[in-house]
């Protein structure tokens, strides 16, 4: 009979002669199916066994059969497969009920059909009940592990398109019902949604997930730009949430007003333990709130209100709170501007609070007075274990404060004291108190400038007070040292590793940049073979040699504690790197080795790698920068086939090249064990780049793989393997081609940066399939890749179907008005992308219309650059427009837009209507006296906006006027450029500017520069500088201030205490404005930039700010170019530098330093251990001063930018520096612009470049070379 007449049978069952009634279902849905046994018996052997003669019961000759546990529409399908053998596929019917019940009446082909599709498509599941079915019946394993992983994908989908709800009850289902490991447990109750993967677009989403939450316990917003809206609407959900105990809200914004919002929260909520507000700008005012609040809260345990600028009134109040709460233990304060009053307070309530374990008081400026507050405490708090004090310019009396209390202090057990200038003479009193305290374990004493006084023991010397050696010796609880950069020398080593033979305590060692040198490696290393209780120890930067090198492998064979050893830039050289790998060979307990930047060479390579065939302790090894070649790169590669415990080894900058890269690729095929590699900067070519990619298809460990700077362009191979590759998770091609079937099928890559790379509109388009499909990649980068209106308009194709992607560069890609159509278009549907840079890309007024329509549309772009597309007028008014209707955006970019004044008007309206932006960039857009009226009437009624750049748009007195005004009433407002706005002549104009500012505005950072204002004005704003109390980055260029101005700035600074950027370019301050800001640098604690560029400081000034920068802690950058400061100054600065410890940026262009200062400061260089650049050009250093740097260049390890354009040089200056290039390592870029070195110098330069890999930029122009040099470097760019 065939399928169609059984068919018929029972569609027909009525009319036919049928014997047998099952009745499936519970009440109230039970249904009957009648049937024939025969063909049930046929097609089921549970029913040839239920229906039988010996199990059937019959009413009037008809089996009644009853199956409850079957539903009606399950039993509708097996009834139907028994009778036609085909299978309906119905959508609403539960395949997992169909699969169970076929399989318990044992329609087997049926049931693996069924268990085929449940095993290999999510979309046959229906949960979260099918879950919980699958949950109960425990002999299903394979069916239950496939449901697990399928409902945990579906649970994280929903997380990640912010379907929170949906997401919560999921989680909440498989934690109830599925079995979980400890981590997912975690992942499923640990939110973490920092970095925009929220936003306010999401927000109500999570507020309304929170409110029904059961299972969510601890959620992360960090950096969201929620702003204070956000605060307010999170309120109310944790006046309800009865289960979250932790919340992190860092860098959103969310300022006092948010503050004070959480403050009222706070007091209804009885569950949270842990509160994050890390950097929102909640000031005084909501320090204040929140130190109400917790008088009152008893469930908080953990405070993070680190970067508030919450200054010496929060921090009073902060303070009082402590005195009355019992349930904080931990408390971050650092970075607030705390001050000696704040300090003094904290002090004070310590002495009352008995809670607390945990303070950070890290970066507060609270100085002697507030160190010696905190002593006095410590002699009466009985609760505090870890007090952290770092940066806070305690200097030798806070230091001697804190010995004494340490004396008399019996908890605390954890103390940094950091940068804090405490000298020998603290150093002396910490010795005598660690001689006394039994409690504390770790110590920071870094930078303090002890020298090796502090540490020759006391039986060496006449005076026979303690030293930190001598307390070592006597003390028994200290495990964690650290006393970098304090310049113990080969003495103060030796004085150590007398300790060390003697202690058996100590377990952490740091003495990082200290100029042991080999004397001191040496005594060091005699101490490692007797001591028994060292695991970690840091000798960084202390020039130990080979020598030393050799004397550390020696005692390395001998201890069996040493887990940790740090050794960059000590110039091991091939014979230190050889005895190191010997000592491997034999050192059964090391784990970590960095040897970065050691100059290793190819004998220590290939011994090291010889080594790690037969070391099987090594987990990490680090050989950036020690020139091994591709030899060196071979043989690690037949290292990694053997070793079995590497797992991290970075190889950046060692020019490896092809043939290296080719045997590490075939490495990377058999081990199993490596899961980071860095190959960055190894020229590796083509060749080498696609033996890697062709490894990365047969390895299955390794996740992070570093390829940057290697001139793998047009590497196509590269996307095809990553759709194969699904263990690596960080991959880094800056640099690379752009290939674009990468990302198609990789499920682990999120971040992508293809900036550069030569792409073309048929690049572009092939973007379309991968970014369709792909879920993992949120931020790309195809910026200045010639993309052009084609390759956007696929790009727009892909952003449809996306569903990740929230950052998107595509600045300088030749758009124009078609691709942004396009892409407006896309932007409509879209609902991930938050930030968008369509920067310089001719998109004309109707590419701004169609994004302007786009934006009216669109909810979540947060962030949007449309700079220099030549928008108009017209443009303006539509995307004012749109302002009128978006809430999302945050951030506008409308500079160089050629707009005028009907434009700045239209944006100004618009301003009084939008609520969510808070930047907003106009500059150079001409917008004239009457666009500057009206976008300050806009400041007056708006309550969002932050920053305002108004820079060069001849705005005019009358349009100043009206914008100062506008400050009184703005209470947002924080940044404001008025750059090049023809404010001259105008002391009435300044005065009301000072009364502003004065009284109470919201700025923090006032940009007035090229608008003559002259030295009355720069007295009228200085007169009035220690009134202003919220202002930190001021600048002045190109005022005519003269002397009497700068002399009156400087005044000023003296009693300012926010002030951290000032630029006084171009001011005619001469050499007595010089010396009066040199007084003021002795006192100001905050300043940290300082531009004093064009100012005739001469030799006096110069040598008055060298004098400030021995005495001065705070400041990082100085600008001094053409000041002809001349050979004195030079020397007197250069002296500055061998005892300065702060800048790491100084220029001296053009000052007429000679050779004379040209040496003095690279002597300077072989002691400074913090500059970063220097810029000399201009200033007739000649051969000697020449030659005298690559001296210095040889020794310096932190210089990497250093500017010799035009000083005569000449061929001996020129040889000496390409010889300093063979040994320098550090150095990124250098200028040698115009300095007669001639072919000899450029061939010396070729023989160098093939040896240093680290210099990224070389300008050689005008050098009568006569021929181009060449480079195999792929990342340096000559300029010739």
């Amino acid at each position: 009979m065939s399928n169609e007449s059984i068919q018929n049978l029972l569609e027909n069952s009525k009319h036919l002669d049928i014997d047998t009634i099952i009745k499936v279902g519970e009440e109230p849905n039970i249904k009957e199916f009648k049937a024939h046994s025969i063909i049930l018996s046929a097609g089921s052997p549970y029913f040839k066994t239920a229906l039988s003669s010996r199990w059937a019961r019959k009413e009037n000759g008809i089996i009644i059969f009853n199956k409850p546990n079957i539903s009606p529409p399950v039993f509708e399908t097996l009834i139907n497969y028994i009778y036609t053998k085909t299978f309906p596929n119905k959508s609403e019917v539960s395949f997992l009920e169909i699969f169970i019940a076929a399989d318990e009446i044992e329609l087997y082909e049926l049931s693996q059909y069924v268990k085929k599709l449940l095993l290999e498509t999510n979309s046959a599941w229906k949960f979260p009940k099918d879950f919980i079915t699958i949950c109960e019946h425990d002999t299903f394993i394979d069916l239950y592990e496939s449901a697990l992983n399928f409902v945990r994908n579906e649970a994280h989908e929903y997380f990640i398109k912010g379907q929170f709800s949906k997401a919560l009850k999921l989680f909440k289902k498989i934690l109830i019902n599925g079995q979980y490991d400890l981590d997912y447990q975690e992942y499923a109750s640990n939110w973490n949604l920092s970095s925009n993967k929220c936003g306010l677009k999401n927000l109500n989403k999570l507020i309304n997930a929170l409110n029904k939450n059961t299972i969510l316990t601890s959620l992360n917003l960090t950096d969201n730009n929620l702003g204070v809206n956000g605060g307010k609407l999170l309120v109310d959900a944790l006046c309800k949430n009865s289960t979250l105990i932790s919340l992190n809200l860092g860098s959103n914004k969310l300022e006092s007003e948010g503050g004070r919002a959480l403050a009222g929260a706070l007091y209804k909520n009885s569950t949270l333990t842990s509160l994050n507000l890390y950097n929102n700008n909640l000031e005084s005012d909501g320090g204040k709130a929140l130190a109400d609040v917790l008088c009152k809260n008893t469930t908080l345990t953990s405070l993070f209100l680190c970067s508030n600028y919450l200054g010496s009134k929060g921090g009073k109040e902060l303070a009082n709170t402590l005195c009355k709460n019992t349930a904080l233990t931990f408390l971050d304060l650092c970075d607030n501007d705390l001050g000696s009053e704040g300090g003094n307070a904290l002090a004070d309530a310590l002495c009352k609070n008995f809670t607390l374990k945990d303070l950070n008081l890290y970066n507060n400026d609270l100085g002697p007075e507030g160190g010696k507050a905190l002593a006095d405490s410590l002699c009466i708090n009985t609760s505090l274990t870890s007090l952290n004090l770092r940066f806070n310019n305690l200097g030798s009396l806070g230091g001697k404060a804190l010995a004494d209390a340490l004396c008399k202090n019996s908890t605390l057990k954890d103390l940094n004291l950091k940068d804090n200038n405490i000298g020998p003479e603290g150093g002396k009193a910490l010795a005598d108190a660690l001689c006394k305290n039994t409690t504390l374990t770790s110590l920071n004493l870094g930078n303090n400038d002890f020298g090796s006084v502090s540490f020759i023991p006391s039986h060496f010397k006449l005076s026979g007070r303690k030293t930190l050696t001598d307390a070592l010796r006597k003390n028994t609880t200290i495990t964690s040292l650290n006393i970098s950069s304090n310049n113990l020398g080969p003495e103060g080593g030796k004085a150590l590793a007398y300790v060390l033979c003697k202690n058996s305590t100590l377990t952490s060692l740091n003495l990082d940049s200290n100029n042991l040198g080999s004397k001191g490696g040496k005594a060091l290393a005699d101490a490692l073979c007797k001591n028994s209780t060292l695991t970690s120890l840091n000798l960084d930067g202390n020039d130990l040699g080979s020598k030393g090198g050799k004397a550390l492998a020696d005692a390395l064979c001998k201890n069996v504690t040493l887990i940790s050893l740090k050794l960059r830039y000590n110039k091991l050289g091939p014979e230190g790197g050889k005895a190191i790998a010997d000592a491997l060979c034999n050192n059964s307990t090391l784990t970590s080795l960095n040897l970065h930047h050691n100059e290793l060479g190819s004998g220590g390579g290939k011994a090291l790698a010889d080594a790690l065939c037969k070391n099987s302790m090594l987990t990490s090894l680090n050989l950036i920068s020690n020139e091994l070649g591709p030899e060196e790169g071979k043989a690690l590669a037949d290292a990694l086939c053997e070793n079995t415990t590497l797992i991290s080894l970075d190889l950046e900058c060692n020019n490896l090249g092809s043939e290296g890269g080719k045997s590490l690729a075939d490495a990377l095929c058999n081990n199993t064990s490596l899961t980071s590699l860095n190959l960055r900067s190894n020229n590796l070519g083509l060749n080498g780049g696609y033996a890697i990619i062709d490894a990365l298809y047969k390895n299955t460990t390794l996740k992070h793989l570093d390829l940057r700077d290697n001139n793998l362009r047009r590497v196509y191979a590269l996307f095809e393997v990553l759709c194969k590759n699904t263990m690596l998770k960080n991959l880094n091609l800056d640099g690379g081609e752009a290939i674009t079937n990468l990302i198609r099928k990789n499920v682990t890559l999120t971040s992508l940066d293809l900036h550069s790379n030569g792409l073309e509109p048929e690049d572009g388009k092939a973007l379309i399939d991968a970014l369709g499909k792909i879920t993992t990649l949120t931020s790309l980068d195809l910026s200045s890749n010639c993309l052009g209106s084609e390759g956007e308009k696929a790009l727009a194709d892909a952003l449809y179907k996306n569903s990740t992607l929230t950052s998107l560069d595509l600045s300088n890609n030749l758009i124009g008005s078609f691709g942004g159509k396009a892409l407006a278009d896309s932007l409509c549907k879209n609902y991930t992308l938050t930030s968008l840079n369509l920067h310089d890309n001719n998109l004309g007024s109707k590419g701004g219309k169609a994004l302007a329509d786009a934006l009216c549309k669109n909810l979540t772009l947060t962030s949007l650059n449309l700079s220099s597309n030549n928008l108009g007028s017209e443009g303006a008014q539509a995307l004012a427009d749109a302002l009128c209707k978006n809430s999302t955006l945050i951030s506008l970019n409308f500079q160089k837009n050629e707009i005028g004044s009907k434009g700045g008007k239209i944006l100004a309206d618009a301003l009084c209507k939008n609520t969510a932006l808070t930047s907003l960039y106009l500059c150079d857009n001409y917008l004239g006296s009457e666009g500057g009226i009206a976008l300050a009437g806009a400041l007056c009624k708006n309550s969002t906006l932050t920053s305002l750049n108004l820079y060069n748009n001849e705005l005019g007195l009358n349009g100043g006027y009206a914008l100062v005004e506008a400050l009184c009433k703005n209470t947002t407002l924080k940044t404001l450029d008025l750059r090049g706005n023809n404010f001259k002549g105008k002391e009435a104009f300044i005065e009301t500017l000072v009364d502003a500012l004065c009284n109470g505005t919201t700025l923090t950072s006032l940009d007035l520069c090229s608008n003559g204002l002259g030295s009355k004005e720069g007295k009228i704003l200085a007169d009035a500088f220690y009134k202003i109390t919220t202002l930190t980055s001021l600048d002045l260029y190109d005022n005519n201030l003269g002397s009497e101005g700068g002399k009156a700035l400087a005044n000023a600074l003296c009693k300012n205490s926010t002030l951290t950027s000032l630029n006084l370019r171009y001011n005619k301050l001469g050499s007595e404005g010089g010396k009066a800001l040199a007084v003021a640098l002795c006192k100001n604690s905050t300043l940290t930039f300082l531009n004093l560029r064009y100012n005739n400081l001469g030799s006096e000034g110069g040598t008055a700010l060298a004098d400030a920068l021995c005495k001065n802690s705070t400041l990082t950058s100085l600008n001094l170019y053409n000041n002809i400061l001349g050979p004195e100054g030079g020397k007197a600065l250069a002296d500055a530098l061998c005892k300065n410890s702060k800048l790491t940026s100084l220029n001296l262009s053009s000052n007429e330093l000679g050779s004379e200062g040209g040496k003095a400061l690279a002597t300077a260089l072989c002691k400074n251990f913090t500059l970063t650049s220097l810029d000399l050009c201009f200033n007739k250093l000649g051969s000697e001063g020449g030659k005298a740097l690559a001296e210095a260049l040889c020794k310096n390890f932190t210089l990497t930018s250093l500017n010799l354009h035009y000083n005569n040089l000449g061929l001996e200056g020129g040889k000496a520096l390409a010889d300093a290039l063979y040994k320098n390592s550090t150095l990124t870029s250098l200028n040698l612009h115009s300095n007669e070195l001639g072919s000899e110098g450029g061939k010396a330069l070729v023989d160098a470049l093939c040896k240093n890999s680290t210099l990224t930029s070389l300008g050689i122009q005008n050098n009568n070379i006569g021929f181009n040099l060449e480079s195999n470097n792929p990342n340096l760019k000559i300029h010739q």
